[in-house]
């Protein structure tokens, strides 16, 4: 195995992004639930039992997102071992979760501002940031050792994904600057950001082998 850090690292950041998806998809079970009957009224009607249910889903996709991004943080570290490109979604991803709990405090005492939503788009800009690093690095790697085919995937896998962004943006943003067809437009940039994901989750697991077995 010619790069083991980038190998160890990127394994570790295919754990973080499945462990922040679990816990995503688990949070977002329990807003839906709520958002069609308040807490309060599903344990008057149901007993208590669906209440404790709706607390362990949300304790559980805390820990997992909690958990995916400190896996995330590790992940970058050691790969950065290896290429030091790593260590730009490092540093970025360290200041975004400083940021976060600040903005969280000054929130919870202040009750006031929307600058959690401007966290929110830094959020995805980090791990767009981060996609297109992994991708860049990885095909650097695989282009050392030979691995045009790797190379090749890597160039196909960026622009698809760049692609898909450039579409997600602009419809999200369509869709909260019209009234027309709005849910339609979010829905659209929702599934388009969702295959991005998957197409990045597929391509860093064959990077993964490839580092491996060269």
């Amino acid at each position: 195995m010619t790069y083991p850090n980038a190998h160890r690292g990127i394994e570790k950041i295919h754990i973080a992004e499945i462990m922040i998806i679990a816990g995503t998809i688990l949070m977002g079970i329990v807003q839906a639930i709520v958002s069609v009957q308040d807490v309060k009224t599903i344990i008057s009607e149901f007993g208590e039992v669906p209440g404790v249910i709706i607390a362990i889903m949300i304790i559980l996709g805390m820990i997992l997102m909690i958990a995916g991004d400190i896996f995330n943080i590790w992940g970058l570290r050691i790969a950065g071992r290896d290429d030091k490109m790593f260590y730009v979604p490092y540093v970025l991803s360290i200041m975004i979760i400083l940021t976060d709990i600040v903005i969280g405090i000054i929130l919870f005492i202040t009750n006031k501002g929307n600058i959690d939503k401007i966290i929110d788009v830094a959020e995805e800009v980090v791990e767009l940031v981060q996609m297109v690093v992994v991708i860049v690095v990885s095909s650097k790697l695989a282009k050392s050792l030979n691995g045009t085919a790797h190379v090749t995937k890597s160039r196909v896998v960026l622009w698809l994904i760049i692609i898909n962004v450039v579409f997600s943006f602009g419809l999200g943003a369509s869709s909260l600057l019209t009234d027309v067809h709005n849910k339609v437009l979010y829905g659209i940039s929702e599934a388009l950001e969702i295959i991005s994901f998957i197409v990045y989750l597929i391509y860093v697991d064959i990077t993964i082998k490839f580092l491996k077995e060269n």
